[in-house]
């Protein structure tokens, strides 16, 4: 919307703050404040950031939706099911039921953590040579504690 706005009808450029200001009653209001001109003053490089100063809660914005190729976020409440179509319609989102973590783990959730012998060679401490190897050896043991516990 702002590369709709019309220099010296909506705003003008002011040399003393070095950025656009909108025009009120035909003078520049550097206190008055538009998300419109705020992106403006960003895509022109007069600003190297967008300050979003909305006074009420916007539910969506379609555009950073729509910017990413992803976006991953855990909520403990996704909302209702009309809410979850919506999202699912609109932005193809997929949910997923995260289970509460003591759920997770097998046996008795409530005991003192100890160290767990893992891998091929039982050890509760792997170094290895390389940052591959050491890759390489954190998967192999995440892959089997995964059925025993929450692997991060």
């Amino acid at each position: 919307r702002g590369k709709q706005f019309v220099e010296g009808e909506d705003f003008v450029y002011s040399k003393e703050l070095g950025r656009y200001c909108a025009l009120q009653s035909g003078r520049a209001n550097p206190k008055a404040w538009s998300l419109a001109l705020e992106c403006r003053n960003f895509q022109d490089g007069f600003s190297r950031e967008i300050l979003f100063q909305e006074r009420l809660f916007v539910m969506s914005r379609p555009r950073v939706f729509r910017k990413y190729h992803r976006i991953l976020g855990l909520s403990g409440s996704i909302g209702s099911k009309p809410e979850r179509a919506y999202l699912k319609d609109t932005y193809r989102a997929a949910f997923f039921e995260v289970p509460p973590f003591l759920k997770t783990c097998r046996g008795s959730p409530f005991h003192e953590p100890v160290p767990v012998r893992t891998g091929e060679q039982k050890k509760v401490v792997y170094v290895e040579t390389s940052v591959e190897a050491q890759i390489s050896r954190l998967a192999e043991i995440a892959l089997q504690a995964r059925e025993r516990v929450p692997v991060l």
